[in-house]
């Protein structure tokens, strides 16, 4: 035993001893080293991950659908589109920004949401004009951990946080200049595919997107989109895709507001929905 205990000891310190020679630079011989050529593809001793990324800009044309804001302890619920006029459509952009290194990449993502309409006070006829505004724009950052990785295509789990607060303001049910309510930015865990598959038409091969993500904290966020496209032939500048596509988005909130001389919890809730085009370079 005390043998078999000693051979191991000794193997552990030619191990680290070749380890500290390596690292150390050894005799003077091993000074002049040229640490580029062992470090590449064919190496033992160094792995240099492969590093790509994309970047992307989405003209979305979105709704807001559905929505109310709620004041239970009173027994008030108000229709967004019905009671405060926010029935108009918009054309908005988003940006994402990606960089990946092996199987974990980081993402910023510009998204623009502003909704606003105008309706007779109290819906009243012949009261004045009021205003009413849902504003969900900013900055988010994200990472993706992709799971499975086959030539051009990946599926993984994502991790985001919105730097940005939901915020509702309205002055058609609120005398007095109006009220504003404001939630909290959402963190959220989800879900990413991406199908690339190599067999190509003309220099171009089919690309489907998937994207899901729901709150763990925050705001509650749930936030869905799909999209079908081309991607072309890689250039030194890299690879340009064209996609198409649907987004839907639901969020809740909640904020303390005085009603009635009374602060009082009032809830929000609103879903955005849409169709976008999108141009992707990889690169």
């Amino acid at each position: 035993m005390r043998k078999s205990a000693s051979r191991r000891a000794a193997v552990r310190l030619v191990i680290l001893g070749v380890g500290l020679w390596l690292v150390l630079g050894g005799p003077s011989a091993a000074l002049a080293m040229d640490w580029s050529g062992i470090c590449n593809a064919f190496s033992p001793f160094c792995v240099i991950p492969d590093v790509w990324g994309e970047v992307r800009f989405r003209p979305l044309y979105a709704t807001l659908t559905e929505g109310r804001q709620t004041v239970p302890d009173a027994g008030i619920s108000w229709d967004l589109r019905r009671d405060f006029g926010l029935v108009n459509s918009s054309i908005f952009l988003d940006l994402m920004g990606r960089v990946q290194v092996g199987r974990l990449s980081v993402r910023t993502n510009i998204n623009l949401r502003d909704f606003q309409g105008s309706t007779r006070f109290r819906n009243i006829p012949n009261q004045y004009l009021s205003d009413a505004r849902f504003e969900y724009s900013g900055w988010r950052v994200g990472c993706d951990l992709d799971i499975a990785q086959w030539r051009g295509s990946r599926l993984g789990i994502n991790a985001d946080t919105d730097l940005y607060s939901p915020i509702f303001q309205e002055a058609v049910q609120t005398n007095q200049g109006g009220k504003k309510m404001v939630g909290n930015g959402a963190t959220t865990l989800g879900f990413h595919t991406v199908i690339n598959p190599p067999a190509r038409w003309r220099g171009m091969s089919i690309m489907l997107e998937g994207r899901a993500r729901w709150s763990i904290a925050g705001a509650d966020v749930t936030d869905w989109e799909t999209s079908l496209g081309l991607m072309g032939s890689e250039t030194f500048l890299g690879a340009l895709a064209i996609k198409g596509g649907f987004r839907r988005t639901v969020i809740q909130f909640h904020d303390f507001l005085p009603v009635n001389g009374i602060d009082r919890l009032n809830n929000f809730q609103a879903a955005m929905e849409g169709w976008f085009g999108e141009m992707a370079l990889y690169y």
